[in-house]
């Protein structure tokens, strides 16, 4: 083998390992991509001003078309998938018959 050989293999082998490097880097970002990627759970209890739990009530999420009703004990729970998480605040509003909304 003459030089010209060898000039090719160190290129060769340059390139592998770039290769490879470049490769080790995504694994490592990709857990960083994967926990961006985690959904948000949204939970909470709807009571009325006295403190009563008001099963059935339904909770919504209107930016979002999101939302849940008030089991038993007043609780809820808002599933929002990983793709439609907002970076900011969000509204979440409750609702049932025979009850007047009132912002806190």
């Amino acid at each position: 083998m003459g030089i010209e050989g060898f000039v090719t293999n160190a290129r060769a082998g340059r390139l592998w390992a770039w290769r490879r490097l470049r490769l080790a880097a995504a694994f490592a970002l990709l857990p960083v991509a994967l926990a961006a990627q985690q959904p948000t759970v949204i939970t909470g209890r709807v009571t009325s001003t006295a403190g009563t739990p008001l099963s059935g009530a339904q909770v919504t999420v209107p930016d979002l078309g999101l939302g849940a009703t008030a089991r038993g004990d007043g609780s809820y729970t808002v599933l929002i998938p990983a793709a439609r998480v907002p970076t900011g605040p969000i509204r979440v509003t409750a609702r049932l018959i025979g009850y007047q909304w009132t912002p806190f």
